[in-house]
């Protein structure tokens, strides 16, 4: 669409004093003119008075973000998930400036890596790109299958390079039958998993409260033994999924092994995903999960915000959407909240 330019000339009055040959008028007489065409003259308001205005809100940091197209297998071209049916899930880390991440260091082994979930995390599954699909878009196509259908989350993790790892969860819904989400919990910090995986949560801060920054870590063993975790990078991830879908909160690495800090926007339940990386030869990833609940009330305007600003929760709407992801001092990510867009390639 081409912006139209619309110029206002002013209008230009023509009054009509007579023709050459006419006598002049004594000078001691007056000429009455005759009636123009003119619009009468319009009242013009006088300038107000400067009313208070709010303090102007705090420019956000550029953030590094995902471009992602969803296609279903059902369908031509772009469309939701069909629960039972593959979909495809191309994404590309995108940079502070809007294009494509060209240079990332390996998470989990792999240029960039999806957890796509229920919102319950009753479902999980984990993929991991070693190299690009696409090449020449730095971009990866994975293959997912949802077993049923309702809220989902896709939870991208890549790092630019010499950048903190940025971790970005995608809300998106899948078409198909959706069972009831079952309710989290008010409290689990420990997690058993399969072949002996045991996870804990550990936390000084018991109950959580609103706008308060609490500290954060885990351990992990498998049948009693302690599992070595991953020196380069934080270790550990989590994300923290409100029950009701509305709040979604990045925990933002303190150190690189397996210490956060989580701060919560609104009280209520939540889950909270833990994905770890595992030393040795080859990188190994593990999931856990747990419960929490957030008390308290937030202010009016919402929690202070930070200096550091982080991972942004998008909406998938089964076609080009995006989502924010704030990288955080030192060697982590923030929490934050935002939608994007991304663009389709050709």
């Amino acid at each position: 669409m081409h912006a139209r330019l619309a110029i206002a000339l002013p209008a230009v009055l023509l009054l009509a004093l007579g023709c050459k040959h006419a006598q002049q008028p004594p000078a001691h007489k007056t000429v009455a003119l005759p009636p123009t065409q003119a619009e009468p003259a319009k009242a013009v308001p006088l300038p107000q008075p400067p009313t208070a205005t709010t303090a102007t809100p705090p420019v956000r940091k550029p953030m590094l973000s995902v471009a992602m197209y969803i296609s279903s297998g059902a369908k031509a071209g772009f469309g939701m998930p069909i629960a039972g049916q593959q979909a495809s899930i191309r994404v590309t880390p995108i940079n502070e400036k809007g294009q494509p991440v060209r240079e990332v260091q390996p998470v989990l082994g792999a240029q960039i890596v999806l957890v796509a979930m229920r919102a319950d995390m009753t479902w999980m599954t984990l993929q991991r790109a070693p190299q690009w699909s696409d090449p020449a878009h730095f971009s990866h196509e994975f293959k997912v299958t949802f077993p049923a259908g309702g809220s989902h989350v896709l939870y991208f993790l890549f790092r630019q390079k010499d950048s903190p790892v940025a971790a970005v969860p995608v809300f998106i819904q899948v078409d198909g039958k959706a069972p009831a989400l079952t309710p989290p919990p008010e409290l689990t910090l420990r997690y058993a998993g399969k072949d002996g995986l045991q996870a804990t949560l550990e936390t000084p801060e018991e109950p959580f409260t609103v706008c308060k920054t609490s500290a954060i870590s885990s351990t992990w063993t498998r049948k009693g033994k302690a599992l070595a975790l991953a020196a380069d990078g934080p270790s550990v991830h989590y994300v923290a999924i409100d029950a009701g879908l509305g709040g979604v909160s990045v925990a933002k690495s303190t150190s690189p092994d397996a210490h956060a800090t989580l701060t919560f926007e609104k009280p209520g339940r939540y889950r909270v995903l833990a994905l770890a990386e595992v030393a040795g030869k080859k990188p190994e990833a593990l999931l856990a999960q747990f419960a929490l609940a957030v008390t308290g009330e937030a202010p009016a305007g919402g929690c202070p915000a930070e200096a550091e600003t982080g991972a942004g929760a998008g909406t998938g709407a089964g076609a080009e959407t995006g989502a924010g992801a704030g990288a955080g001092a030192g060697a982590g990510t923030g929490t934050g909240t935002g939608t994007g867009t991304g663009a389709k390639h050709k």
